[in-house]
């Protein structure tokens, strides 16, 4: 799959997990170093965190169910579409470099 498909994959709910294992397969296949695929994968965790600790603080200020469950969907779609951009931009820098 091209990395403009993937670009438009990747706003899809839940289906732009696919991109994830594009990504990993990329690596696997150009060989990328371990570092670079730790670092990349840190990003995923770091975006993940601050949209967690976000929702976390959202849902104590304003205690309410509706607004609870609202901000699960949003965040599940959140952390599909971080996880997904880090891997798009990982592939296209790879692209880059083997270029």
């Amino acid at each position: 799959m091209s990395i403009k498909t993937q670009k438009i994959i990747r706003f899809i709910p839940l289906i732009n997990l696919v991109t994830m294992f594009l990504w990993t397969k990329s690596c696997l296949v150009n060989v990328v170093k371990i570092k670079d695929y730790i670092k990349d994968m840190f990003k995923i965790f770091v975006s993940i965190m601050l949209i967690v600790i976000a929702r976390i603080f959202i849902t104590h200020v304003i205690n309410n169910q509706i607004v609870t469950n609202v901000l699960t969907y949003i965040s599940v779609y959140l952390f599909t579409l971080s996880m997904s951009n880090v891997a798009v931009k990982a592939q296209e820098k790879m692209l880059i470099n083997k270029n």
